[in-house]
């Protein structure tokens, strides 16, 4: 048999250093254009973006010529080296596609240590993966991997290609530091909008923005930021602590996707099949308050949620590129639990999940909490709707919990409680074939629109079902109890809005800074029993929070809240700052505010100063305060 890999047997082509050179230059354009083509937007988007700014085609290309020239070095052959370097850069950019087809959210370097988290988010849409774009890949990178074994290159000295080597990582690391990691250049980059961060990476490129948010590591120190500036605001903030109104029991629950979208025109439910009948009923109680938060994401990131609510601190301040706020705490933060905890209350969590997903289990006893409830305390068969934990389990567990301490004599409870029932995809397998009730609507939607709203307001039903089973328990409760009931997030539904678009729902991140505030925006409650509400004289207490008209506010303000109608004043500085700032700037993201006259992307003196020291006093929490 004739070994076509011998020596003898082969007559191999070598090519010269004026072909490589070519080499290198042809594939570098081929494997840059081929990203821009991976990206999930109309290519036509980026190819104007690169023709009006030329810098983003060099931008993008750098980090595979380096690649290329890098490997070439190394193999002493090019189409060794664009085998790899395209298997490695084609592999992240279907990621990158994949994640913001599936989840509006872009790939960025985070992901790779989120490790089992990242596996798990892509299980969910695995079936969806597009197969010719993955076969398409691997032909070309085998090809070029069959191409190195028929063709060779000019030799090239051992020392040079050393110096090569480390001319080549000593670059890479010198514009990685001035060029993207620049704050400067990332804002001149030309994109519809900056708090959208899939459509940044769409205008702009993926291996340019990947790098970029290589920042995201760290925390972005703030604009004169000093321990002593902190320390300052502390001491400005602090006061005696007050004698709270009630010691009530706080039962948060935080519901995965819950949202209103069931209100907009396009849905014709009934009174008896309304997704939020008894949140309406309830909202208009006497010992209640209900509006809408502003939360950090859109279709995603409930941990984000998680950190506003719980530490007062805004995920969306934290830096300017997309980040986990989770994977930024590595050590005690004071939070609303904390507060408690310090008068005494029992901290508990409940997910069902599992516990490492988004490093909840300790994260959480880095905010205080140490007694928590993970999917392993959920046995029973039925427990579970389709796969995931049901709300009605989830209902059950929060008041067993509840009923472990309280019966027992035991002190008041914090109780923060992250549901998962309504968790995407809200495809036909969803519920394992369980018949679902057919969104009313007169817009002519697609089958796929179609059963993912239907799927996806059957677990609105579910969660609404949830406030009823809670409050009916809770009202039966001759202790006071203060439930606070909210959506992490509102949801994602299909491929680029799909089912919003069918249906003719608003949603636009990119565009005016009312639309992208109400692309994130969720509903909350605060209810109290007539224990609570009859200590806390709720109506009165409730009027003097200073609200908004239309009760909406950043996520990051609702623990603050809660604490001030409960009259825990001084107990913590900073959530006392929060009810002040509250006041002045209702809501808050990083580059949009909300003020009483309205939405904005400008701030008076007074305003800027304000953001500054929540910016200020944020970092200070996150990096240098001191937890019990």
């Amino acid at each position: 048999m004739v070994n076509l890999f011998s020596a003898k047997s082969q007559k191999r082509i070598e090519l010269g250093y004026i072909w490589t050179f070519i080499l290198v230059a042809v594939f570098t354009i081929a494997l840059t254009i081929t990203g821009f083509l991976l990206q999930p937007n109309d290519f036509h988007t980026i190819a104007t973006n690169v023709l009006k700014h030329p810098s983003l085609f060099i931008l993008n290309g750098f980090p595979v010529l380096a690649g290329i020239l890098f490997f070439y070095l190394v193999f002493n052959n090019v189409f060794f080296s664009v085998s790899l370097v395209s298997i490695v850069f084609h592999v992240v950019s279907l990621i990158n596609r994949f994640k913001i087809i599936f989840r509006d959210d872009p790939f960025v370097p985070q992901d790779v240590f989120l490790g089992a988290e990242a596996a798990n988010i892509m299980s969910d849409t695995k079936m969806k993966l597009d197969i010719t774009l993955i076969s398409l890949v691997l032909i070309f990178s085998l090809a070029m991997l069959v191409l190195g074994v028929f063709i060779k290159f000019k030799k090239i000295k051992v020392p040079i290609k050393i110096a090569g080597c480390v001319a080549i990582v000593g670059i890479a690391i010198l514009s990685n530091t001035f060029v993207y990691s620049s704050r400067e250049i990332y804002d001149r980059m030309p994109s519809k909008s900056k708090a959208n961060v899939a459509a940044v990476f769409n205008d702009v490129g993926f291996n340019y923005c990947f790098l970029y948010n290589m920042s995201a590591y760290k925390m972005e120190v703030p604009e004169n930021y000093s321990k002593s500036a902190a320390e300052k605001l502390v001491k400005k903030y602090t006061k005696s602590k007050a004698t709270p109104k009630v010691k009530a029991n706080v039962i948060i629950v935080m519901n995965e996707a819950f949202s209103d979208i069931s209100l907009d025109k396009a849905f014709k439910f009934s009174p008896e099949d309304d997704p939020l009948k008894n949140f309406k009923v309830i909202g208009k109680e006497k010992n209640s308050v209900s509006g809408h938060l502003v939360v950090p994401n859109f279709g995603g990131g409930t941990a984000n949620t998680e950190f506003d609510v719980m530490t007062g601190m805004q995920t969306l301040n934290l830096n300017t590129v997309p980040t986990s706020s989770f994977r930024l705490i590595h050590r005690n933060i004071k939070s609303i639990a904390g507060v408690f905890g310090s008068d005494s209350y029992e901290k508990y969590f409940m997910h069902p999940g599992d516990s490492w997903f988004y490093n909840r289990a300790n994260v959480y006893r880095f905010l205080g909490v140490e007694n928590q409830t993970f999917i392993d305390q959920f046995k029973k068969p039925q427990d579970l709707k389709g796969s995931l934990i049901s709300d009605k389990a989830a209902g059950e567990k929060i008041i067993s919990l509840y009923e472990k301490n309280t019966d027992s004599g035991k002190n008041p409870v914090f109780n923060y409680n992250v549901t998962i029932q309504n968790h995407m995809p809200y495809t036909s397998n969803k519920y394992n074939g369980l018949k679902v009730k057919e969104v009313p609507t007169d817009k002519q939607l697609s089958p796929q629109a179609k059963t993912l709203l239907s799927n996806y307001f059957e677990g609105v039903r579910d969660e609404d079902k949830l406030l009823k089973t809670l409050t009916d328990y809770f009202r039966k409760r001759q202790e006071p109890v203060i439930l606070v009931f909210f959506g992490d997030h509102k949801p994602s539904l299909g491929d680029s809005y799909l089912a919003y678009k069918e249906a003719g729902i608003d949603i636009n991140e990119s565009g005016t800074i009312e639309q992208a505030m109400m692309s994130r925006e969720v509903p909350y409650i605060i209810w109290a029993n007539d224990s609570a509400g009859n200590s806390l004289d709720f109506a009165s207490s409730a009027g003097n929070l200073g609200l908004p008209e239309d009760n909406t506010i950043s996520a990051n303000y609702l623990g603050a809240i809660v604490l001030q109608l409960m009259g825990y004043d001084g107990y913590d500085p900073y959530f006392d700052f929060l009810n002040e700032l509250r006041k002045e700037l209702p809501v808050i993201t990083r580059y949009n505010f909300k003020t009483k006259n309205g939405y904005t992307d400008k701030l008076t003196e007074k305003q800027q100063a304000l953001v500054q020291d929540l910016r200020i006093w944020q970092y200070y929490r996150m990096t240098s305060d001191k937890a019990n």
